[in-house]
């Protein structure tokens, strides 16, 4: 204004109106964009060169920075005016080095990189950051659709990829996510086939802030040996990325449009048969409901038993299954229904048997001390005694009690290691 207000004076009102005019068709091209946050602050201002500058204030509201970004500044995956914003076909070149299962430096392309192995003389791409490591993952595609849905990002030194979400249209970005709820059950009781079949797993995800969501990618992690069969119902949202049938774990999720919250995923599972003892799912995941970075969830462990049987016996020693239990007693590695000795104590369980003698609550077999006398039963049928009679101890002095366990116990763990010597071999 100073400039034209001196060109009136020196040459007047005509001069003035020609000069007002250009400055105005100048303008008009430019389209120049301008954003406001909450207070009705200037924080960005975007050029049709590639030039942005963004404006931080402190707590009080005065304005302590200014940065001029270049064109350089975008998103590796950033290819396409308009700039400063993620497109669809930009998070589909993410999911194509996703699936290539690496990336590497190509100055012929767009954007610098190409799908699988090769040279790596370049920096990173800007969506390989958690971890750094010339791949992609389904948390790193997730980021890029939060800013896809924010409608726009920008620049931010204070997140792990130096990026953040905007919203289009005012209204800003808030420091954290609300906290989300998720919980996973195995329909059926919780259990899987042991001669093969499918179990349906069933992941309910609720909570969450009243923001748009962002951004939600799911990983979850399979027992060895199960693969991904289907989504049983319709997915809710739109999927972007989502296992095939017959993938063995991890299993992704990511969604292009997350679903309102509470929703539930339901998938299933196929077991092979000879599978034994407790396994476990494992979920991980990340999110976004409108704030500066995405917040991780999990790990959501669900443990699955074994479908026991009351009229099977697999380790033949007497005892149903189903009373046995898929637990590891004794700790040896072997479930307790495969074990011929659940307690570890050199008595095998068909010796022992199921009867509860002292009343403590522990079957015999699972009983270190079965009759409750303060003598445990090995040592008990170590020197000949009755191990399911209390009034029968052994006729050795107390005082030398400790020095016979010490020993009894160093025999059992010499066994115990011979044996795993055996199958070892």
């Amino acid at each position: 204004m100073r400039a034209l207000h001196s060109l009136r004076n020196r040459a007047g009102k005509e001069v003035l109106a020609v000069v007002f005019a250009l400055n105005l068709v100048s303008l008009g091209a430019a389209a120049i964009e301008y954003r406001y946050d909450d207070l009705n602050r200037l924080t960005l201002v975007r050029h049709d060169d590639g030039t942005t500058v963004q404006y931080y204030y402190d707590e009080v509201g005065n304005r302590i920075r200014k940065a001029v970004l270049p064109e350089e500044a975008y998103h590796d995956a950033d290819t396409d005016q308009p700039y400063w914003v993620i497109k669809v076909p930009e998070i589909s070149r993410l999911v194509t080095f996703y699936n290539a299962g690496a990336y590497h430096c190509d100055p012929t392309t767009p954007d610098g990189y190409a799908p699988f192995e090769g040279p790596q003389d370049c920096g990173a791409h800007d969506g390989d950051y958690d971890p750094e490591d010339w791949g992609i993952n389904i948390r790193e595609i997730s980021r890029l659709v939060t800013f896809y849905n924010a409608g726009c990002y920008e620049v931010n030194a204070s997140t792990a990829d130096g990026f953040a979400p905007c919203l289009k249209g005012g209204g800003g970005v808030g420091e954290k996510s609300a906290a989300i709820a998720v919980t996973r059950t195995v329909e059926g009781g919780g259990v899987y086939p042991t001669d093969g079949g499918c179990v349906d797993v069933v992941v309910n995800v609720s909570g969450g802030g009243k923001g748009a969501k962002l951004s939600l990618s799911l990983t979850e992690t399979i027992p060895a040996g199960w693969v991904f069969e289907s989504v049983q119902d319709d997915v809710p949202g739109e999927l972007l990325v989502g296992p095939a049938p017959g993938q063995p774990g991890p299993l992704d999720f990511a969604w292009l449009s997350p679903p309102s919250f509470p929703f539930a995923l339901r998938y299933r599972l196929t077991v092979p048969a000879g599978q034994t003892g407790e396994k476990a799912i494992a979920g991980t995941g990340t999110y976004n409901d409108g704030s500066v970075a995405d917040e991780r969830f999990g790990p959501v462990v669900t443990v699955v038993q074994p479908d026991l049987a009351a009229d099977l016996d697999s380790d033949g020693d007497g005892i149903a299954d189903l009373a046995e239990g898929a637990a590891d007693t004794d700790g040896d590695g072997t479930p307790d229904y495969l074990d011929l000795d659940s307690d570890g104590d050199g008595i095998a369980d068909a010796r022992e048997g199921e009867r509860d003698v002292d009343g403590d609550g522990l079957a015999n077999f699972l009983d270190l001390d079965s009759d409750g006398d303060g003598v445990s039963d090995a040592l008990e049928v170590l020197y000949g005694t009755d191990a399911y009679d209390a009034g029968s101890t052994p006729s050795l002095p107390l005082v030398l009690w400790p020095a016979a366990l010490a020993l009894l116990v160093g025999g059992l763990l010499l066994l115990k290691s011979r044996r795993s010597r055996a199958v070892s071999k």
